[in-house]
């Protein structure tokens, strides 16, 4: 809680880029299949998706204590119940596929409502976390009468190519690995994922991907003759990731690795952008005011993103002092939303007063 990311001092200035963009030098079309195997664990858990940063997970609403999620593209059974003993609720997921809840499937929410399984459909492993619950009853200790919350991939298929790991990740949950921008990708040590698309940059070249649609394998192909524009953004430092996605459906490309080098020509949408500094950071995701970037080759292509920012909050009036909801919306210049909490801890607002150039007061918003 509380935690942000100071956008207040980014300036207007842009990155200092020195390379113009060329045309890749002609390679062989030669593709090559790679084997990915499941994983679980940190490789995957703590890896951003689109998913995760822009929706925080597929939501789901259940009426009563029982009912099915969708994993996998199957129908799980999940339910939820209460322990005297514990003074804590317990949520399942019927892992083992017999359609009914075991005593073995219950797990202790943590105490931010989430909990993680390792469920199996068919001769797949799948994992989930789901976060966020939230628990309706009829009257203190009474009858659950609704269950709310989220759910996200836990899961990975990963292999390596050319020294450098690849994550497949199934973003939608539907059991299916499609090349629309439905599902991700992360490539390397990159904590975070972007769409899986049919191009992509791994290393310093750029290839053609044809995925299985279990994951399991992905042939990759060189592609030469690209003609690229390199890209700049207003943010100096602190960019963990910018995704952006192609209107053609066909190539992904992150622009923390690649906008120096650069990006092929086409049209581009932003998925979504984590920013950081030190252990704070914010998700920077698109409104439908967000523009379609024309990437150009042979050219330095600024992007409008960034500042300067605009601030929308609700305040009221009332005994002389100023109250502003803790919802308080930041918006960047290419329409993108930075996502903030402001509800306690660090990173609150601080108000500030200019006459002209003079300050006359920058101080920090209280809470209650």
């Amino acid at each position: 809680m509380g935690r942000s990311i100071s956008l207040w001092t980014i300036g207007p200035s842009t990155l200092a880029v020195l390379l113009c963009a060329i045309a890749q030098p002609p390679v062989p079309a030669v593709g090559e299949t790679i084997q990915l195997a499941y994983k679980t664990g940190s490789v995957a858990s703590r890896v951003f998706t689109p998913a995760k940063s822009k929706f925080g997970g597929k939501p789901f609403q259940i009426r009563g204590e029982q009912g099915t999620l969708q994993v996998g593209g199957q129908a799980a059974l999940f339910g939820v119940r209460y322990s005297q003993a514990t003074k804590a609720f317990y949520g399942a997921l019927d892992t083992d596929g017999d359609g009914q809840l075991g005593p073995r499937e219950y797990v202790k929410f943590d105490p931010t409502m989430s909990a993680s399984y390792n469920i199996k459909l068919g001769e797949d492993d799948y994992a989930v976390r789901l976060a966020n619950v939230r628990i309706s009853q009829r009257g203190v200790g009474g009858p659950v009468t609704g269950i709310t919350g989220g759910y996200v991939i836990n899961s990975c298929y990963m292999g390596t190519y050319a020294g450098l790991g690849v994550r497949l990740f199934d973003d939608n949950l539907d059991g299916q690995f499609t090349q629309d921008g439905k599902d991700a990708i992360a490539v390397g040590r990159s904590m975070f994922a972007i769409p899986l698309g049919k191009t992509h940059q791994i290393g310093k070249s750029h290839y053609d991907l044809e995925v299985s649609a279990d994951g399991k394998q992905v042939t990759l192909t060189p592609v030469s003759g690209l003609e690229l524009g390199v890209v700049e953004v207003a943010f100096r430092r602190g960019m963990q990731c910018l995704a952006l996605y192609s209107e053609d459906g066909d190539r992904s490309y992150d622009l923390a690795a690649s906008a120096k080098t650069g990006i092929p020509a086409g049209s581009y949408r932003l998925t979504y952008g984590v920013l950081t500094a030190g252990k704070m950071s914010t998700v920077l995701k698109p409104t439908d005011k967000a523009p379609v970037y024309e990437i150009e080759a042979g050219k330095i292509n600024t992007l409008r993103l960034g500042p300067p920012l605009m601030v929308g909050f609700h305040a009221n009036f009332s005994n002389g002092m100023v109250t502003v909801s803790p919802n308080v919306q930041v918006f960047g210049s290419g329409g993108e939303e930075y996502s903030f909490d402001y509800s306690g801890g660090t990173g609150r607002p601080h108000v500030l007063m200019l006459e002209g150039k003079r300050q006359i007061m920058d101080k920090a918003m209280e809470y209650g």
